[in-house]
């Protein structure tokens, strides 16, 4: 069948000022079993920032989807 879609290595960086990044997580080579799956990851410490952004990457198709994603 065709490449899953899902992502497989992933960076989550933050930010004060939008300008300066810090990465506070990375996770590589994960497997998402079927689609709408969810899946938590829990930070190695506080991360209050004002900005947060991902880096995806699938490594295996040209096409990345991801359903939700949500900060408690």
């Amino acid at each position: 069948g065709p490449p899953s879609k899902a992502p497989i290595n992933w960076r989550l960086m933050a930010s004060d000022n939008g300008k300066e990044w810090v990465e506070i997580d990375k996770q590589t080579d994960r497997d998402f079993q079927g689609e709408k799956r969810e899946n938590t990851y829990i930070l190695k410490g506080p991360a209050i920032y004002k900005y947060y952004r991902w880096i995806f990457d699938n490594g295996r198709s040209t096409s990345l989807l991801i359903n939700d994603i949500e900060l408690l």
